[in-house]
């Protein structure tokens, strides 16, 4: 399972933004992971309760050493173009995502991934084809403001001097007394 700042630029994954658990995730589609998962930190906010795997395994990871997962967070809510899809998450300590969303849920989603143009399609039985589109080189919030962010930069700002100053409370002392 990939955990690492070059997997943006894999040939078997896409990094995006989803909604789970009504909260924004930075989420990496993975087709090498099994499973599921989702650090500990962002599942706080998620109001579930997790519970404890009959049997915890252990996951290998490309930065380091095996990790032993032992919770799941079950039922967990992602929405995809309004359609609400239930998943099941299992608690990974992990720093680069907020979630990593495995072959478990990309095979019951009917997913189809084109890791080359970072799109995803959702192929339910007897709906229409749901198209979805991960990020692919720029930051989300510069695709979202367009009216705000220039095609292109005007330049590197120009210097200039600014004035630094700390006010401190007369007849004060300094807090450390260099050596003699």
């Amino acid at each position: 399972m990939p955990t690492h700042p070059t997997v943006e630029a894999s040939d078997a994954a896409i990094t995006c933004i989803l909604r789970v658990c009504a909260l924004d995730a930075y989420a990496l589609m993975d087709l090498g992971s099994t499973f599921s998962y989702v650090t500990p930190y962002f599942a706080l906010d998620f109001g579930i309760e997790p519970e404890q795997l009959f049997e915890p395994f252990s996951v290998s990871t490309s930065v380091g050493d095996p990790v032993i997962a032992s919770r799941i967070y079950r039922g967990c809510v992602i929405i995809i173009q309004d359609r609400e899809i239930t998943i099941d998450l299992i608690e990974l300590e992990m720093v680069d995502f907020d979630v990593i969303i495995g072959m478990d849920w990309l095979y019951k989603c009917y997913a189809i991934l084109d890791c080359r143009a970072k799109v995803v399609k959702f192929e339910f039985p007897n709906e229409l084809v749901r198209e979805w589109k991960g990020n692919i080189a720029e930051p989300r919030v510069v695709n979202e403001f367009p009216d705000i962010f220039p095609d292109e930069l005007p330049g590197i700002p120009l210097d200039r001097i600014i004035n630094f100053g700390i006010d401190v409370v007369p007849d004060t002392q300094p807090i450390s007394i260099p050596p003699c």
